[in-house]
């Protein structure tokens, strides 16, 4: 997920995240049959957790749409590439551990060898990582190199940044980075926190400036006096 968010971002590409859900019927072959109340149980619970799975990321900037399929996984991932015509497939070869790990790569197999279109395999959640930066930065340049990071997606790398520019010099711009950084990772409290920081910082420098105003005033009444 983190690969294909980053490489449809980088593309200005649509994204399309689905998620196959296998029956129990054909989980437990040796059943006959399986209750509609378990069935019902186990989609749910599934349903559940993908929207819990997909919660995590962070879709910015993205046109993106979520779908869920009910069947054998490999058979219903080419209905869909049938359907949508995707330009790219972006999947996990493993994306488990234990006994699931084998159907896990079992699909990805099957999907590869049928596959219309052209399909990217990854084991490795972060293949694309944040762009490099300059070793040695000034406060505006990290401070722009946060912005960035940001929009590309980067939420933690972006907040370093920022953490960097406000232990170098304490203002508002590297301030409205930082929360920004924050509620796009979810960190609320620490973002609402940041926020009041800016509100006491600009009612202070409102403050001085009405200050420094009526000083400046006063002096161009004496002088012409």
């Amino acid at each position: 997920m983190h690969n294909a968010i980053h490489l449809a971002r980088g593309l200005a590409a649509k994204l399309t995240v689905l998620t196959v859900f296998q029956p129990l019927s054909s989980l437990l072959p040796g059943f006959l049959s399986v209750a509609a109340e378990s069935q019902d149980k186990h989609y749910n619970g599934q349903l559940a957790r993908f929207d819990a799975f997909v919660q995590k990321f962070d879709f910015h900037g993205l046109e993106w749409t979520k779908l869920e399929r009910k069947g054998v996984p490999h058979a219903e991932i080419l209905t869909m590439v049938a359907e949508a015509k995707p330009d790219l497939l972006v999947m996990g070869t493993v994306g488990r551990t234990g006994p699931a790990q084998v159907f896990v790569g079992s699909v990805t197999k099957k999907v590869t060898w049928e596959m219309p279109c052209s399909i990217l395999t990854m084991k490795i959640e972060h293949v694309i990582g944040s762009p490099a930066l300059p070793p040695i930065m000034d406060s505006q340049t990290r401070l722009l190199a946060g912005w960035e990071l940001l929009e590309k997606g980067f939420a933690n790398e972006a907040l370093d940044q920022f953490k960097h520019c406000l232990a170098e010099y304490y203002d508002v711009p590297a301030l409205k980075g930082m929360a920004a950084a924050q509620e796009r990772l979810g960190q609320e409290q620490e973002a609402k926190e940041s926020r009041k920081i800016i509100e006491e910082i600009s009612r202070d420098l409102e403050k001085k400036k009405i200050e420094a105003d009526a000083r400046d005033h006063l002096t161009r009444r004496m002088g012409n006096s």
